[in-house]
């Protein structure tokens, strides 16, 4: 997920087809072709009560937002287009109150109710009041095919403001058709020919140690989540005391995580995903997301010091490069390509070991869907109905989310090491643990 988009601005549609990217593209061979689908998700803890009405009329604001929409795959070797309708997402209001410690129980529920960009639904959004606390609980969850954090906050926050989208469809025609033809095979040779130009250095990562494997009977699915929320003021000062920021500091804790699993011991370096929006006012991409790279050693300096961290995590924002990156190229060359070759050439691919996306400060009415009173907010990007076997070939570590809102911190964590973090209460327990070491508490949720 990345960061929050300017909900002021919106454009119109096109008067061609709108077809789908690279990184839209790369997410429908996720879910279509791979079978590993990937759904982003928003859980709110609104102070009070929601009122029905207003639940209602959000999602049908958002059945007519950036994120109604659908695939349309085609049998040519040209790139699928967006269908804006009405009916590709669905919205639930629950009768029946649920304990507070039972929200992540009910948010990887709706996670996992299914996802399809094509036949639909392509989201859901729920809502239910909690039975011990004065808080409704409320989750949107969609395919990452329809937007990445940026156009799922954006098109949230265009709702509530009352910022429309235009939701126009433009008709294909066979010239379109052609064109786009030509234009998609000669821009996947272009890119093949970049690819092999530039040959960009592979990713070295720490080579795992080997764990015992987990029984595969007793995977849920769904990888294991924690999120706790953490005092606005206590995280600044901590990030402060030790010559870093808000992002410094999340990144610290989550390498802190990933040692504390095993994954990664002292003196290994880590690569540290960073994803960066690359979205633009009235920007009207599904998924517009760039990337960098830091190579972070495992120190234990950094509890007293984070300005290593931040030279690193600045040298890498300084490497982006304007141009197309490799995994781009790759998708440019894939997007004409059938399922069948897109699988072959997937076949190696690799989860990250680490990723820290900073969302900064979360827009009051977004943290409070218009209440008035914000609450803490989680955000996340997880896999789901994936196997134990399938994670531990790719071999991932973990990654985590980070928002503020409402005076407070919350830090959402998934693990992809199905060997190593057996659950939620066990994720748990080692961020409490890396929190103590930097003087902070927090709550779970």
């Amino acid at each position: 997920m990345a960061d929050q988009t300017d909900a002021s601005v919106t454009a119109p549609a096109p008067a061609r087809p709108e077809r789908l990217t690279p990184d839209d593209d790369l997410f429908v061979r996720m879910e279509q072709a791979l079978d590993l689908p990937v759904v982003n998700q928003v859980v709110w803890r609104i102070p009070g009560e929601l009122a029905r009405a207003d639940f209602d009329r959000l999602a049908s604001g958002l059945s007519h937002s950036r994120l109604a929409r659908l695939v349309r795959r085609s049998p040519l070797p040209v790139r699928d287009r967006w269908f804006h309708s009405v009916s590709a997402g669905v919205s639930h209001y629950a009768d029946d109150p649920i304990p507070a410690s039972s929200i992540l129980d009910w948010a990887r529920g709706q996670a996992g109710a299914g996802f399809d960009v094509v036949a639909g639904p392509s989201w859901r959004i729920s809502a239910v009041r909690s039975a011990d606390t004065d808080e409704t609980f409320v989750t949107w969850t969609g395919s990452h095919v329809i937007g990445d954090g940026g156009a799922v906050l954006g098109g949230i926050a265009e709702v509530l403001v009352g910022v429309p989208f235009d939701t126009t469809n433009a008709p294909t025609s066979i010239v379109d058709t052609l064109t786009e033809l030509g234009s998609s095979m000669g821009g996947s040779v272009k890119a093949a020919v970049r690819l092999i130009r530039t040959r960009p250095q592979p990713i070295v990562r720490p080579d795992a140690r080997p764990v015992p494997a987990v029984d595969e009977s007793s995977w849920g699915g769904v990888s294991p989540t924690a999120v706790v929320t953490i005092d606005g003021g206590a995280y600044d000062a901590a990030a402060s005391a030790a010559g870093g920021t808000m992002t410094t500091l999340f990144a610290a804790i989550v390498i802190g995580v990933l040692e504390a699993t095993g994954r990664v011991v002292e003196g290994d370096v880590v690569p540290l995903s960073l994803p960066m929006s690359t979205r633009t006012p009235g920007d009207r991409r599904a998924n517009a997301t760039t990337g960098v790279t830091a190579r972070i050693p495992v120190t234990a300096d950094r509890y007293h010091d984070l300005s290593p961290l931040r030279t690193a995590t600045k040298a890498a924002y300084g490497e982006l490069s304007a141009g197309p990156g490799q995994l781009s190229l790759l998708g440019r060359i894939a997007q004409p390509l059938g399922d069948g070759l897109v699988r072959r050439l997937a076949a190696d691919s690799r989860a990250p070991l680490c990723l820290a996306s900073t969302l900064g400060t979360l827009d009051p009415t977004f943290a409070g869907l218009g209440t008035g009173t914000p609450g803490s907010v989680a955000l996340r990007s997880v896999t789901v109905g994936t196997t134990a076997e399938t994670l531990r070939r790719m071999q991932g570590g973990v990654s985590a989310w980070l928002g503020r809102s409402a005076g407070s911190i919350t830090l959402c964590m998934t693990s992809l090491d199905p060997d190593r973090v057996a659950d939620d209460a066990a994720l748990t327990g080692l961020i409490t643990r890396e929190l103590d070491r930097w003087g902070l508490s927090a709550k779970s949720w």
